[in-house]
């Protein structure tokens, strides 16, 4: 696409770059994985507890399991959302002033290795 080498600029194209390649990329992994294991344990019922399973197995069930297990990635990868801050910057480069983005790790991280 020959864009690679253009800065990103303003902040918030930052925050969505960082979202988009850092952020949603793990959650969406984590949350597949639990699916496949939802799956698994959908077609354990089905053949071990076959009486289980025409309470258990339902569409609606399923919905419900499915949602419950996209709530909990996206719990679990939330902190990912917060834990950089990003700053305008303008820097030189061959001779051209560009505008850009730079990345400081949020404050709150540090924060356990404070009280220690």
């Amino acid at each position: 696409m020959g864009h690679h080498h253009e800065s990103i600029y303003p902040v918030s194209t930052c925050y969505t770059f960082h979202w988009m390649y850092e952020v949603l990329p793990p959650l969406f992994h984590t949350y597949s994985i639990w699916l496949t294991l939802l799956l698994a344990g959908q077609r354990y019922i089905y053949v071990c507890h076959f009486s289980l399973a025409r309470r258990l197995c339902t569409v609606p069930q399923v919905i419900r399991s499915m949602l419950i297990l996209l709530a909990v990635a996206i719990l679990h990868q939330s902190t990912r959302f917060f834990d950089r801050k990003f700053l305008p910057v303008k820097y030189v480069w061959n001779g051209k002033i560009f505008e850009g983005c730079e990345y400081q790790t949020s404050e709150w991280k540090f924060l356990r290795k404070e009280k220690e």
